[in-house]
């Protein structure tokens, strides 16, 4: 039985355009078992993550944003478990 991903390291945000934003993030320092995707989970409110994306390269744009509008952004590593989450940014 595998265990948990470690989160994903050096998590970071940056505006891509005023309705896109640029996630980047460092590889987990263990899987713990076989890689799958990374899981970029956002939305309007910290507790309220409620868009999920799924990519296997450590940059993700995320689109068609509203403007003027606070977006909080979260990243894990899913092997056949879905792993340590990154910090709310």
């Amino acid at each position: 039985m595998f265990s948990v991903p470690t989160e994903p390291r050096n998590f970071n945000l940056s505006v891509a355009s005023s309705k896109s934003i640029r996630a980047s993030w460092f590889r987990p320092l263990k899987f713990n078992g076989v890689f799958k995707h990374y899981v970029v989970m956002y939305g309007t409110a910290s507790s309220k993550l409620d868009k999920r994306l799924e990519t296997k390269d450590t940059v993700y744009v995320i689109r068609d944003l509203e403007e003027f509008t606070e977006y909080f952004v979260q990243v894990y590593a899913e092997t056949s478990v879905s792993g340590t989450p990154s910090n709310i940014e």
